[in-house]
């Protein structure tokens, strides 16, 4: 079983994240500066959860950061994609929620 690491972020949500190379108030900052990139301002945001998971095989580059940011105006996410190192991969929004500053992916079986 995983271990988690409960960290109350500045923004007043807490983030879950199970121990990683880079625990999630190392993250904070990164992932902060990703929504605001992606004009999500704190106001915006109803919970996050940090989710720590791991591709296929062993190596480093397979580990993956996802912040999954709740909004109060929309239902879907604004999601942060990050390395184990927080350096930040992507951004992008889901459901019907859409910003400014991030794409919006659309799964293929809600596309008809």
């Amino acid at each position: 079983m995983a271990q988690v690491v409960l960290v109350t972020a500045t923004i007043g949500v807490t983030l879950a994240l199970p121990l990683a190379p880079a625990a999630a108030a190392e993250c904070e900052n990164r992932i902060q500066e990703a929504l605001n990139r992606a004009d999500v301002r704190p106001e915006q945001v109803t919970s996050m959860q940090v989710v720590h998971s791991r591709g296929g095989g062993l190596s480093a580059n397979n580990y993956r950061i996802n912040a999954w940011v709740r909004l109060n105006s929309c239902r879907g996410y604004a999601v942060v994609t990050l390395t184990h190192y927080c350096t930040i991969l992507q951004s992008y929004t889901t459901g019907d929620c859409r910003t400014e500053g991030a794409p919006h992916y659309e799964a293929w079986w809600s596309a008809n």
